[in-house]
């Protein structure tokens, strides 16, 4: 009995599967938040945060 007979026999292509998914649903998600309308002014705000001060 090889490696390969029981791997292929375990069913194993469900965890791929789960895996893509995820992968699609977060990639997705990023695409939406960085082009949707008004993300310009939040990405402004972040881009000076370094910049900005302690305010205590």
């Amino acid at each position: 009995m090889k490696l390969s007979d029981v791997m292929s026999a375990a069913n194993l292509s469900f965890y791929a599967e789960v895996g893509l998914c995820l992968f699609l649903v977060v990639f997705v998600t990023v695409v939406v938040r960085t082009f949707r309308r008004g993300s310009q002014a939040e990405f402004d705000e972040l881009r000076r945060l370094p910049l900005g001060g302690d305010e205590e």
